[in-house]
């Protein structure tokens, strides 16, 4: 339907905006779907301005400065801002995370004016911030320029961005870019950013891995490691970051398919899980020979309601291989999921306590209702709050508010279990 306004324009501005929450940092993440669509358009010739508005590298005036990892972790340039008045019972400070409005207008001022703007969204819970950006940039382009909102806010609660007259890209022109197409974007950022496998075979209800990719594919690698390779060359860094569904798919084909291909020794992250089906002596060996600084498995809890892939024999068995791999405990992190329906205290305590005797080191994921997946309105029917037709209450900060079980002070308790956790971990 909106093809017409990719092929028939010319000037593109692409915006990543800056990001309104309680807390917010930077696991080894850049706007990665935002560099594909820049790719794409370049690779038709077409003229491509791109801002990102959270992954600031100059001075802000009145924010505070982040702190920058040597392995690519970060916070964001952040401000003190007021809370929106649905949220204002939250005893929490918010803040902006990335440009002020004053820095966006200053930015957005300088640049010639596009045929056509595209703005990405992150968690549904910041839509907020990306209906400020949008007002901002009408301020400075008018009113006639079409606005083409994508990404993940965009695909899973579109309703809050077509009563703003905006587009909605719901993906159906772009398809996959080369990666040196987006190299020079690349370049300004701690981490390269790595996928070789789109979507995942298992259908989790808490995940809308398949509302995004319907179907599981397979990128091209060898590309992709010359590319990486690239990139390390001209920057001087050599960190990179996964952010697959599915990473470890079959054993781990896919991955060593993409490694056969490097030339050098680089460090590798995985902030999103790995299925711990999937691993076996030989994969968690290399794993550690190639450099994967720290392990993140996905579990639930031990009772496994919804999550049918592993059990607690499974990740015994598995966290074994890891260690005789070479892997410390407080570099095997375990995801508990904490907060869902019908989910018990004790099953948690539970599951924080197995995960630290079986040599793993447990985290917790408050759990945040994603729209479109079973669990949204399972979740909806016991809340306190009405977070289907609230957004900003899908946070999994606010799951404390949300939960008839997972009090604050339940909470506290979970999170003083884990300290002492890491402690001992630590020490």
């Amino acid at each position: 339907m909106m093809n017409h306004l990719f092929e028939n324009n010319n000037k593109f501005l692409i915006i990543n905006p800056p990001v309104e929450d309680f807390s917010a940092y930077s696991l080894w993440s850049s706007p990665f779907g935002l560099f594909r669509v820049a790719g794409a358009l370049k690779e038709m010739n077409k003229t491509v301005d791109f801002i990102d508005f959270l992954f600031v590298d100059e001075k802000i005036k009145n924010a505070q400065k982040p702190k920058l990892k040597q392995d690519g972790r970060h916070g964001f340039w952040k401000t003190l801002i007021e809370k929106p008045k649905e949220i204002s019972f939250v005893k929490r400070n918010f803040f902006r995370f990335g440009a002020t409005d004053n820095f966006i207008l200053e930015k957005l001022s300088k640049i010639q004016k596009p045929d056509v703007i595209l703005i990405g969204s992150g968690m549904t819970y910041w839509y907020k911030t990306i209906l400020t950006t949008i007002t901002l940039v009408r301020k400075i382009f008018g009113n006639t320029i079409p606005i083409i909102v994508g990404g993940i806010s965009a695909t899973l609660i579109p309703e809050f961005f077509k009563q703003k007259n905006l587009y909605v890209y719901k993906g159906e022109f772009f398809k996959n870019s080369s990666p040196e197409s987006y190299l020079y974007l690349a370049k300004k950022y701690q981490v390269f950013p790595l996928q070789i496998i789109k979507g995942c075979p298992f259908h989790c209800p808490y995940c809308a891995s398949d509302v995004f990719y319907k179907k599981v594919t397979f990128l091209e690698t060898k590309k992709l490691a010359e590319t990486f390779e690239k990139w390390c060359e001209n920057t001087g860094r050599n960190n990179a970051a996964f952010f697959d569904d599915a990473l470890l798919l079959k054993n781990g084909e896919f991955l060593y398919h993409f490694m056969q291909f490097l030339k050098q020794k680089h460090q590798f992250h995985v902030p999103n899980a790995l299925h711990i089906r999937e691993i076996n002596e030989k994969l968690a060996q290399n794993l550690f020979n190639w450099n994967f600084k720290e392990i993140r498995l996905g579990f639930e809890t031990v009772a496994n309601k919804y999550d049918r892939k592993t059990s607690e024999q499974d990740l015994k068995n598995k966290l074994k291989m890891l260690h005789n791999a070479g892997f410390s405990s407080n570099k095997i992190g375990v995801y508990l999921l904490c907060g869902l329906p019908n989910q018990t205290v004790k099953e948690v305590k539970e599951s924080i306590k197995i995960v630290e005797n079986l040599g793993g080191r447990p985290y917790l994921s408050e759990f945040s209702p994603v729209p479109k997946t079973t669990l949204f309105e399972e979740h909806l029917k016991e809340s306190f709050l009405d977070f289907k037709k609230e957004p900003l209450f899908q946070n999994n900060s606010l799951s404390s508010f949300r939960s008839p079980v997972f009090t604050q002070e339940i909470m506290l308790e979970l999170k003083q279990q884990l300290s002492e956790v890491y402690h001992k971990q630590d020490c």
